[in-house]
């Protein structure tokens, strides 16, 4: 998901923003966090510590432990079918970011959102890899 040298420059950065006598590691601020919910964390700090706005969409929900001890499911976000995990402005570009890891498929609703999002001028990245996002971002900052 993310080569050694990627993972050696973010932790250079992540160190490097703080202003703490003991600084956190990326080992240590990503800990426990694998897979696609790992991807989303690297991608989201990556655009924050570039100075850039963004925000993780909750689209799936989540859920929640009532007193009773039912479990019930709150939705996620109902802001679009098909908007991405991640959104951002760049340099004033709407930009979305999907994350998909191992089996994780692209739907036609995502398809769809990307085609009205990037007809209008806005950039809709699918993210597999670090580095995959590392050459799309690069992109959208030299366009």
């Amino acid at each position: 998901m993310i080569t050694h040298e990627a993972f050696e420059v973010f932790d250079q950065r992540l160190v490097g923003s703080q202003k703490q006598p003991y600084p956190m590691t990326a080992n240590a601020y990503f800990a426990g966090s694998k897979g696609a919910n790992l991807l989303a964390k690297l991608i989201l700090w990556w655009i924050r510590s570039d100075g850039h706005y963004c925000y993780r969409n909750n689209n799936t929900g989540v859920p929640r432990r009532m007193r009773d001890g039912q479990i019930k499911w709150t939705p996620g976000s109902k802001f679009a079918s098909g908007a991405g995990d991640i959104f951002a402005t760049i340099k004033g570009r709407s930009c979305f970011f999907e994350v998909k890891v191992g089996k994780d498929r692209v739907s036609a609703s995502q398809m769809s959102f990307k085609e009205g999002i990037e007809g209008s001028g806005g950039a809709y990245t699918i993210c597999h890899t670090f580095d995959e996002f590392i050459t799309e971002y690069q992109s959208i900052l030299n366009n």
